[in-house]
């Protein structure tokens, strides 16, 4: 009898899978929008300049100064954004990488991925990956177009599924509306 390790660093259990179909293919491609837009109403930008100005203002009050500049410039470039639309992008899965745009994730830097298509989670459907740097973030990309069963099975020749949460970031933009 083989005995397997499991790597045991606090992370939940692999997903069980009863036979997974290895997939023959040696590349899936999709298109998407690189986010999610969310039409903004007046009263959106209403909210966000009165919440901008009441942070800058506690901020003066408080004599921090440059915190007050940050909290300006931050909300002025968090404006310039807040009517740009995504770009709809090409996905790539090969057997060494996913890549996309100008970004490029090798499958030995990947340490598990999961993929979301629950409309009370996500919006919409999307790809995590979490990397195996202990300083990285997680990667989410939408789905788009992908057959999602398709995906999944090519990506467990490569790569470990494992249930993961979305980025709280995320969570918090897209609830703000952004």
């Amino acid at each position: 009898m083989e005995d397997k390790k499991e790597e045991s660093n606090g992370s939940t259990p692999p997903i069980q899978h009863d036979s997974p179909q290895v997939t023959t293919k040696k590349e899936i491609h999709w298109k998407a929008n690189e986010y999610v837009y969310h039409e903004k109403t007046v009263d959106w930008y209403w909210y966000f300049g009165l919440t901008a100005v009441v942070l800058a203002g506690s901020a003066i009050w408080l004599h921090n100064i440059l915190f007050a500049v940050i909290i300006i410039i931050g909300a002025f470039t968090m404006l310039l954004y807040a009517n740009k639309h995504p770009r709809e992008l090409e996905y790539t899965a090969n057997n060494k990488e996913i890549f996309f745009d100008e970004n490029s994730y090798l499958h030995e830097d990947i340490r598990y991925f999961c993929i979301i298509n629950d409309p009370k989670i996500s919006e919409e459907k999307i790809l995590l990956l979490q990397l195996k740097k202990a300083t990285s973030i997680m990667v989410t990309i939408p789905l788009g177009n992908a057959d999602l069963d398709e995906l999944r099975s090519f990506l467990l020749s490569f790569i470990e599924e494992h249930k993961l949460a979305i980025p709280f970031g995320q969570v918090l933009m897209s609830i703000i509306g952004f």
